[in-house]
């Protein structure tokens, strides 16, 4: 493991230790993981109460390198995004839900809506690839991240095992705040 993924484990354990609540620490975890892997916007998707959904829990999207239109179009898709759900199995956040498995769109914009049900959204703010992972805690899906960017990216297999592995370790910590 490099030097920067010992860093990012390093910070998002640590946050997760600091953190009094799981609010708390959901959204640090968000903020780090986008801000550390550079994906331009991030979401946390929870079950509702009677688990059969998925709702929108948080979003995030970091600036620094986005000019002005960039930002309000990560900001849009934001207040775009506010009103969906997903039932286990449908679009991004719900197969993640599903399978408990990671899944990448190298192009959110180049599929169909069954398989992406916010397509006409990305296309209309420029939202292009699309990763979805689960956090897993005791053999369920506490959470699902999914990620954007503004930029089409192939499919990275080492960022994939790396969050995977660390967000394992990360949902260690995180059952102590049920």
């Amino acid at each position: 493991m490099s030097n920067l993924s010992l860093d990012i484990q390093q910070v998002l354990e640590q946050a997760i230790n600091e953190a009094p609540n799981l609010n708390t620490a959901l959204n640090s975890l968000l903020h780090n993981i986008c801000e550390f892997t550079h994906w331009d916007y991030g979401e946390v998707w929870i079950p509702c109460k009677e688990g059969t959904i998925l709702e929108l829990y948080s979003a995030f999207y970091i600036t620094p390198h986005r000019s002005n239109a960039q930002i309000d179009a990560l900001e849009q898709f934001r207040i775009c995004t506010k009103g969906f759900t997903f039932p286990p199995g449908v679009g991004l956040p719900g197969r993640v839900w599903s399978s408990q498995q990671p899944e990448w769109l190298p192009d959110a914009c180049s599929v169909s809506e069954r398989v992406f049900l916010r397509n006409q959204i990305a296309k209309a703010f420029g939202v292009k690839t699309g990763f979805g992972i689960p956090l897993v805690v005791s053999d369920r899906v506490l959470a699902v991240l999914v990620f954007f960017m503004l930029d089409a990216h192939e499919e990275n297999q080492d960022l994939i095992a790396f969050l995977t592995t660390t967000l394992i370790q990360v949902a260690n910590k995180l059952e102590k705040l049920l």
